[in-house]
C-alpha cells in the first residue's frame, strides 16, 4: 500500500509538472504569435503624420506638394500678368490704327488774334497740322485744283484761320505759271525759262485740306545769275504779275508799299543760295 501510494504521488507530481510545462510553452507560443502577428492598420491621421510608413500616403503627399507648386506658379504668373498690364494697354489694338495717318486739319501753337463777330468770327494762328505734316506762315505750298485735269495752284501762306465751326482755312498769295497769266490785250504771258513763275499780290482763300505739300521757290532779281537746276532745284521768280491790270513788272518795281515784302523774299533766297553773281548785260534775259 505504501508503494502504491508513492507511485500515485509520483504520477500526480509528473502530471502537475507536465501541466505547468504545457502552460509555459503555451504562453511562449502566444508571445511568439503576438510578436509575429501583423500590426493593426494605423489610423489615417497616423499615415499623414508619418508618410514614410505607407506608399499611399507618399502619393497623397506628392499630390499636396504638386498642388502647392501649381498654386505658387499660378500666383507668379498672375503677378507677371498684372505687371505687364500697362504695357498691354498701351499697345495698339490693331494694325489698322498704325496705318491710319489721315487727320483733320488743326491749329498748332498759341492763338494769335481773333477777328470778326458772330458766324464770321475767326481765330488766327501761325501754324496748322494736316495729314501728319506741319505748315507755317510764309510756306510756299501746292494746292489741289478744283478740277481733276488742272494743275495744282501755287501760293505762299499768308494767313491761317479757324472758323466758328472749327474748319481750318488758309489765305494764299498766288503764283502764276507762264501760260496762265492773261495779257490785257489777249493771250498769255510767256517765259523763256521753264522754271519761272510770276508772283502776284492776288490772294485767295483755300480749305486747309487742299494743301498738298511745300515746294521750293527762289526770288532772284533779274540782274543776278540763276543757279543751275542740278545745284539748286526749284522754281524761279524774277517778275511780278498784276492780276487786275494783267501786266508784268520786275521785282524791283513792285512799289513802295510792297517793297519790304519783296526784299524779305529776296533775302531768304540769298541766305539759302549764298551771294549770286551778277549777270553780264549780254546774258541778260529780255523781258
Amino acid at each position: 500500500m505504501l508503494e502504491l501510494a508513492k507511485h500515485l504521488h509520483t504520477v500526480h507530481t509528473v502530471a502537475a509538472m507536465g501541466s505547468d510545462n504545457n502552460s509555459a510553452e503555451g504562453m511562449a507560443i502566444d508571445d511568439d504569435n503576438e510578436e509575429a502577428a501583423p500590426p493593426s492598420e494605423p489610423p489615417q491621421q497616423m499615415l499623414t503624420k508619418f508618410p514614410d510608413t505607407d506608399l499611399t500616403n507618399e502619393r497623397e503627399l506628392k499630390k499636396l506638394k504638386l498642388a502647392e507648386v501649381e498654386d505658387k506658379e499660378e500666383d507668379e504668373g498672375r503677378k507677371v500678368a498684372i505687371a505687364a498690364l500697362p504695357l498691354a494697354m498701351a499697345a495698339p489694338t490693331s494694325s489698322d490704327d498704325e496705318e491710319t495717318i489721315d487727320e483733320n486739319p488743326h491749329p498748332i501753337g498759341k492763338l494769335v488774334r481773333v477777328s470778326g463777330k458772330g458766324t464770321g468770327r475767326r481765330k488766327h494762328y501761325k501754324s496748322f497740322g494736316y495729314d501728319g505734316k506741319r505748315y507755317d506762315l510764309e510756306d510756299p505750298v501746292l494746292l489741289a485744283p478744283y478740277e481733276p485735269n488742272q494743275k495744282p495752284d501755287l501760293a505762299i501762306i499768308k494767313d491761317i484761320t479757324q472758323t466758328k465751326g472749327g474748319r481750318m482755312m488758309v489765305i494764299g498769295q498766288r503764283f502764276y505759271r507762264p501760260g496762265e497769266a492773261e495779257k490785257k490785250d489777249g493771250g498769255f504771258w510767256q517765259s523763256n525759262n521753264t522754271r519761272e513763275l510770276f508772283y502776284s499780290f492776288h490772294k485767295d482763300k483755300f480749305p486747309a485740306e487742299s494743301v498738298m505739300h511745300r515746294f521750293v521757290v527762289h526770288f532772284i532779281p533779274p540782274k543776278m545769275q540763276i543757279p543751275p537746276r542740278t545745284e539748286h532745284p526749284g522754281f524761279i521768280v524774277q517778275r511780278m504779275y498784276h492780276a487786275k491790270r494783267k501786266l508784268l513788272f520786275k521785282l524791283k518795281d513792285a512799289g513802295a508799299n510792297k517793297e519790304e515784302e519783296i526784299d524779305l523774299l529776296v533775302q531768304k533766297t540769298k541766305s539759302r543760295l549764298g551771294n549770286l553773281p551778277n549777270i553780264q548785260p549780254k546774258d541778260a534775259v529780255a523781258h
